[in-house]
């Protein structure tokens, strides 16, 4: 069901992350205005975040293994 070469499939989820992060924190940021929780408000944006380095440490270990896998055939 996974994709084989995983990495391409995980290096664009920190990229769209990061652009919709400062969206979530501008919507907290409108909602508490508008009478929200701030605890409430600002969950979406942390979970975001938790993602965000999630997606980029799962990104970064899934392309060491493709470099090693690159390396063993086409040489350093």
């Amino acid at each position: 069901m996974l994709p084989d070469p995983l990495h391409p499939a995980v290096v664009h989820f920190p990229i769209v992350l990061m652009a919709f992060l400062p969206l979530a924190a501008l919507g907290a940021l409108w909602a508490v205005r508008r009478g929200v929780a701030p605890v409430r408000a600002w969950a979406v944006p942390v979970v975001m975040a938790g993602a965000l380095s999630l997606s980029a440490w799962a990104s970064l270990e899934t392309g060491q293994d493709q470099e090693e896998r690159a390396e063993d055939i086409v040489g350093e």
